[in-house]
C-alpha cells in the first residue's frame, strides 16, 4: 500500500507541494494547541515591537524636537516634574509623525494577506515559513542598525510583510487540524 492509498483510505489530506507531509485528521492534541499558540506568538512579536517602538524609531533621527506649550492650569501639583519639581512646559514631537511607522507597519501586511491567495498554492509551505522567519529577523537587524529614517521604515515594512505571510500561512495550516 503506497502513501496515496493510505491518505485516501483514512479520509485524510496532504499539504500541497509538500509530498513528505501527510496529515491524517485526528483529534486535537496538546502538542498542536501549544505549537499554534507559540507560532502565533512568535509571528506577531516583530509586528508588536515595531508598533510599540514607533516613537523611539523616529526619535533616533530627530535628536529631541521639543515644542513649548503653556499649561492650562497653574496648579503646581498637577504640572510639575516629579524628579526636579519644575513645571512641565514642553512635549516631545518628531519631524515625521509616528503615523509613518504605523503605515509602514500596516501596508506590507495588508498587501501580503490580499495577494497570497493568488499564488500560495505554487509555493511550498516550508519556503513560506522560511521567508516569514527571515523577514522577521531581518526587520529587527535593519531597524537596530539603520542610519537613516528610510532604512528604518524598510525594516518596519519587513516585519509587517513577515507577519502578514505568517498569519496567512498558519491560518491556512490550521484547517488541516481538528477544530
Amino acid at each position: 500500500m503506497d502513501q496515496g492509498d493510505a491518505v485516501n483510505s483514512n479520509n485524510g489530506s496532504c499539504l500541497p507541494n509538500d509530498n513528505a507531509a501527510i496529515l491524517i485528521k485526528q483529534p486535537k492534541t496538546k502538542r498542536d494547541v501549544v505549537a499554534f499558540f507559540l507560532l502565533g506568538l512568535c509571528n506577531n512579536f516583530c509586528y508588536g515591537i515595531m508598533l510599540s517602538a514607533a516613537f523611539d524609531i523616529l526619535s533616533e533621527f530627530d535628536k529631541k524636537y521639543t515644542t513649548t506649550i503653556s499649561p492650562v492650569l497653574t496648579t503646581a501639583s498637577l504640572y510639575t516634574n516629579i524628579t526636579t519639581s519644575e513645571p512641565l512646559n514642553y512635549k516631545d514631537c518628531n519631524k515625521v509623525s509616528t503615523g509613518a511607522v504605523l503605515l509602514a507597519d500596516i501596508f506590507p501586511s495588508l498587501f501580503a494577506k490580499t495577494t497570497l491567495p493568488l499564488y500560495f498554492e505554487y509555493v511550498s509551505y516550508n519556503l513560506m515559513i522560511s521567508i516569514s522567519i527571515s523577514l522577521g529577523a531581518a526587520s529587527l537587524l535593519i531597524v537596530s542598525y539603520s542610519n537613516t529614517l528610510a532604512l528604518s521604515l524598510i525594516g518596519v515594512g519587513c516585519a509587517s510583510a513577515g507577519t502578514g505571510i505568517g498569519e496567512f500561512l498558519f491560518l491556512s495550516l490550521s484547517s488541516y487540524f481538528d477544530k
